[in-house]
């Protein structure tokens, strides 16, 4: 591997510091497969681009940081955006999966669905005469039904709770997920590390948040086709 090039325009520091945080450099250090030295030289770095940026407006310091030859993000700030990439590329993975399976389904299958749970568990379980005596015509998928609601097959309507109580979990997946996203991907980047990251990596990472909200908006607008709304906050919602 090419050694990095080195800086131009060098200055010399000499620190002393407590032994117990040069151990702890020393451990960080090696944790991120760097010397000392350029740790110390990151933390500095880092500290004139924001608190000296700001308190003592040394903009030409933040100017000359940024096209410095060796990368400097401050092992913390590296770690952040680690973890949003990691979180943003599980949350996307899953977030596909749920609009695939949300967009199988079909808005009159799932009323036909709904209509038929409802009128058979009064009519078997609550034993209502009306509804023993409402006709259904159902065509879903390979079952066919045309008669009294009362006397569809028992396992025909345990198929259909089942569908119904899988799309109501997946729905819930797809609310956590959606939360997630906002909290650990678009808020950690947007208020921790988006000032902190090159203006590469910036673009980059945006990106990939943008296609993210893309996606959940093209799922949000499925499941309102569904009769869903996902954004319904602290009230119990039946799908």
């Amino acid at each position: 591997m090419p050694r990095p090039k080195a800086i131009q325009n060098r200055g010399f520091i000499s620190l002393i510091i407590e032994n117990k945080y040069a151990e702890l450099l020393e451990h960080i250090a090696h944790k991120e497969g760097i010397t000392k030295s350029e740790l110390v030289r990151r933390i500095i770095i880092e500290w004139l681009e924001n608190e000296a940026k700001v308190k003592y407006g040394l903009e030409e310091v933040f100017a000359v940081a940024q096209t410095s030859d060796t990368p400097h993000l401050l092992p913390l700030t590296a770690k952040r955006v680690t973890e949003i990439e990691a979180t943003q590329k599980e949350i996307a993975k899953q977030l596909v999966e749920l609009k695939r399976y949300f967009e199988s389904i079909k808005p009159e299958d799932l009323k036909t669905m709904r209509s038929v749970v409802e009128l058979w568990r009064k009519a078997n379980e609550q034993y209502d005469y009306t509804a023993r005596r409402s006709t259904v015509d159902i065509n879903i998928g390979d079952f066919r039904f045309k008669g009294y609601v009362k006397d569809i097959p028992r396992e025909q309507y345990t198929m259909f709770v089942n569908k119904l109580t899988e799309l109501e979990e997946k729905v819930k997946q797809f609310r956590v997920l959606r939360g997630r996203f906002f909290k650990e991907v678009y808020y950690k980047y947007k208020y921790e590390v988006k000032e902190d990251i090159p203006y590469e990596e910036r673009q980059m990472l945006e990106s990939l948040i943008a296609r993210q909200l893309e996606l959940i908006d093209m799922t949000e607008r499925k499941l309102k086709e569904l009769g869903i709304d996902v954004k319904t906050k602290n009230k119990k919602q039946r799908v």
